[in-house]
């Protein structure tokens, strides 16, 4: 029997006037190993298995096979063999999405199939695969759905919850240093995230606002007022208003007692009493402690960073870059799928 080399190959196919795309994953005969005569040179070796993404592309060596990816996770049973095909295909492709499967070189194939501890995020995403595929979708879909631009971390909120997770929030983390770093900036960045995302799939995204204090990573001492401000932030956060107080501060001048009274002041939704309680009590204390103890879990160097339902974000981060994660998580908390993400036609073909 002919050793082979597993090939994948994306067809642009023309449907109605619109595109549509196809993945196919086959086996290709190649030509087997010959013996070299007696006291000749040794025996030609075999080619490695390649996996190819179009004419174009650069080849990934050793591939998962689809019976090898159905072993390691189930669920890939249930979906049609052409469908199979679809989602091997888009987990060949992309990068693992965990520290140990980033930090060897893993795709997101092979995590799935070595399943090494810290990567408790796997079944998320092969599951969000599996559910895109069976609606349809085609690979650029499902392969920006699996798509991880950061390590995965096994802390936090969200952190590893799969599909249907209907009755949590997708959260998004802010760390700031309200001495250190475009906090503003920052603030702004994740009122706009949060308002995007409020509005393709309301109710379900959430903010918290944490604190980093970065001088003690230094190793320096606090500077004037800091930790009194860190503590203020913590104290509204406790009332899920961190990111509204964050941004009235942003409009002070300084971080003063005065600043931080007329902050408070603008957050309709901000109880004063129980705030200026929290924030000279155990409560302010406790929270900036668990949020500096966390961004130093995660190997936090600086402020801005961001979290989301468990992805880390280091430093200042453009809109769509937080969409694009905020959106992914999104899918596991709703039964609906974005439009976006399905083609505009029924395949030609479907199983």
């Amino acid at each position: 029997m002919l050793p082979s080399i597993v090939i994948l190959s994306a067809l642009l196919l023309s449907c109605g006037g619109g595109e549509g795309e196809e993945t196919v994953l086959r086996s290709v005969p190649t030509a087997p190993t010959v013996a070299a005569p007696t006291g000749s040179a040794a025996p030609v070796a075999e080619e490695p298995p390649v996996v190819v993404m179009g004419k174009d592309a650069t080849p990934v060596d050793d591939p998962v096979t689809i019976p090898e990816l159905r072993a390691a996770q189930p669920i890939l049973s249930r979906l049609a063999p052409k469908q199979q095909e679809l989602v091997t295909a888009a987990l060949n492709l992309e990068p693992g999405p965990c520290r140990p499967c980033m930090d060897d070189g893993r795709n997101l194939a092979k995590c799935a199939v070595d399943a090494p501890a810290g990567c408790d995020n796997l079944g998320e995403l092969v599951g969000r695969a599996v559910r895109l595929a069976e609606a349809g979708a085609p690979l650029p879909s499902v392969r920006a759905v699996v798509a991880t631009a950061a390590p995965w971390l096994p802390e936090g909120p969200g952190a590893g919850q799969a599909w249907p997770a209907l009755d949590r929030v997708m959260v998004l983390e802010l760390w700031v240093d309200l001495d250190r770093g475009p906090w503003q900036q920052a603030a702004a960045r994740a009122h706009e995230a949060y308002d995007v995302l409020d509005a393709e799939a309301p109710g379900i995204p959430g903010v918290r606002v944490r604190t980093l204090q970065t001088w003690a990573l230094r190793e320096e001492s606090a500077p004037a007022g800091q930790e009194t401000a860190h503590r203020a932030v913590a104290a509204a956060d406790l009332q899920g208003q961190g990111l509204p107080f964050l941004e009235a501060l942003a409009d002070e001048a300084d971080h003063g007692e005065r600043a931080l009274q007329a902050a408070a002041a603008a957050v309709p939704g901000l109880d004063a009493a129980r705030w200026q309680a929290d924030r000279t009590g155990p409560a302010s204390t406790a929270a900036v402690a668990e949020s500096q103890a966390a961004a130093l879990a995660m190997g936090l160097k600086s402020a801005p960073s961001w979290r989301v339902d468990g992805y880390l974000l280091n430093g200042h981060r453009s809109l769509d870059s937080l969409l694009d994660v905020g959106r992914n998580e999104i899918l596991d908390h709703q039964e609906r799928i974005p439009a976006p993400l399905l083609p505009t036609m029924p395949p030609t073909d479907a199983p």
